[in-house]
């Protein structure tokens, strides 16, 4: 008898020339996407599902879905607060 483990890989293709770092599941089972926890896996470069847990269901990846749509959305805001402020403090020296 003969028992073969289970490889899962990611695709991570589109993501390789955007900085995105590959690693091995903990549990040594295949590759994935290293995130932080809102899904940040380079600057400005967010991933979500089982490319960045191998492991993840269909539950646990639309979970994380929703984490890094909430982490773009608070990016977003920040960026348009910084350059209404800047817009605001050009104006008022004017």
């Amino acid at each position: 008898m003969v028992v073969v483990g289970p490889w899962f890989a990611a695709r991570h293709g589109l993501l390789d020339g955007l900085g995105a770092a590959v690693i091995e599941h903990s549990a040594g089972i295949g590759d994935q996407v290293q995130a932080d926890p809102a899904g940040l896996a380079a600057p400005g470069v967010y991933v979500a599902g089982n490319v960045t847990d191998v492991t993840a269901g269909v539950m646990q990846s639309a979970a994380s879905g929703v984490t890094a749509a909430a982490a773009i959305n608070a990016d977003l805001t920040a960026e348009d607060t910084a350059r209404a402020v800047t817009a605001h403090a050009g104006a008022a020296r004017a």
